[in-house]
């Protein structure tokens, strides 16, 4: 690609050599194979910039701009893709997992530009993501290389250019943006409870099998295990999350009703309670085979399920999204788990 001739380049960019594209993210030249670029449909306006130098098209006009994408950049996609991973509910209120990794990966480009990206890990409660989301996904969209071409061509820019180093690009107005919106960021997290491990041996709730909490106490729990779906003279023993605790003292014991109130407030479906009034569907709910998740590992000869990121993560996902369905349809709920 030519880099437009002899033309001065603004300070922090430079022109790339044949054979090299743009990072689309941080903006430093990529060596790419042309039929590994990633193409971008753009829009040309009156007094914007335009490819390689080229003559100025007419305001309106649709042309296509080619980016690579760098190994730096690739690396933290795959971190998106862990941080996803550890918080389901992030990726349910997202609709799709590819938008849950969108939208994580545009928080890590914004931390990128301050070199800051440690700071968002897998580690963190559903809250501080969300909360990192809300206030630096768009700061991080705004920051990229391809931003300056898709959906409009910035005035200035041009398809010839890289940056020398990542996000050098980025002008100092943006930069200051990014530092007031990830200072709100920390503010919000300093406000939030922190996410507690279980305290158990075991690592996860003995009815859930969720790993942690956010904020709140872990309740120990002692149980026959008939009464929560197991085998054995022996009680068994561990600790509660927060969910699953609520759910005893709304049935009034620990047992398999305090199981479905768990599974069912787990499935978030809004509306649904046990507490009594209109909304109670406790009396519809007939779950054949729901263990817990202690039960289940307690089992002779059972290979051992691991504590899960989620309540009930150890369910199958078709089971869940199928109870969730009949939830929402006030069917009350009675299936095979």
């Amino acid at each position: 690609m030519s880099g437009g001739g002899g033309a001065l380049r603004p300070l922090g960019l430079t022109s790339l050599k044949p054979g090299e594209y743009a990072c689309e993210r941080c903006g430093v030249a990529v060596p790419t194979p042309i039929d590994a670029a990633r193409e971008y449909q753009v829009i040309a306006k009156i007094g914007g910039g335009f490819p390689g130098g080229n003559a100025p098209r007419p305001s309106g006009a649709m042309y296509v701009v080619r980016m690579g994408l760098c190994e730096v950049c690739t690396a933290r996609d795959e971190s998106a893709r862990e941080v996803l991973k550890a918080h389901p509910r992030i990726q349910r209120l997202s609709g799709a997992e590819s938008t849950g990794l969108h939208r994580i990966a545009q928080v890590l480009d914004a931390l990128a530009v301050l070199g800051r990206t440690a700071d968002l890990t897998p580690a963190l409660s559903d809250q501080a993501v969300l909360a990192a989301i809300n206030l630096l996904m768009a700061e991080g969209s705004a920051v990229r290389w391809m931003a300056r071409f898709a959906p409009v061509i910035e005035a200035g820019a041009q398809e010839g250019s890289c940056a020398v180093e990542p996000w050098l690009h980025v002008d100092t107005t943006a930069r200051l943006g990014l530092r007031e919106a990830y200072g709100r960021w920390m503010l919000a997290r300093a406000g939030l409870r922190p996410r507690i491990p279980c305290p158990d041996p075991s690592g996860g709730c003995m009815f859930c099998g969720v790993s942690w909490i956010d904020g709140g106490e872990w309740r120990a729990a002692s149980v026959r295990p008939s009464s929560v779906g197991g085998f054995g003279p022996e009680p068994l023993r561990g600790h509660l999350c927060t969910l699953c605790a609520e759910a005893v003292d709304s049935a009034g014991a620990l047992g398999r009703t305090a199981l479905e109130f768990s599974l069912v407030a787990a499935l978030g479906v809004p509306g649904v309670k046990f507490t009594g009034g209109g909304d109670d569907l406790g009396g519809l709910i007939q779950l054949h085979g729901l263990r817990a998740w202690a039960a289940v590992n307690a089992q002779p000869g059972h290979r051992r399920v691991k504590p899960c990121a989620e309540p009930w993560g150890f369910i199958a996902d078709s089971t869940r999204d199928a109870l969730r369905e009949q939830l929402m349809g006030r069917e009350g709920l009675t299936a095979d788990v």
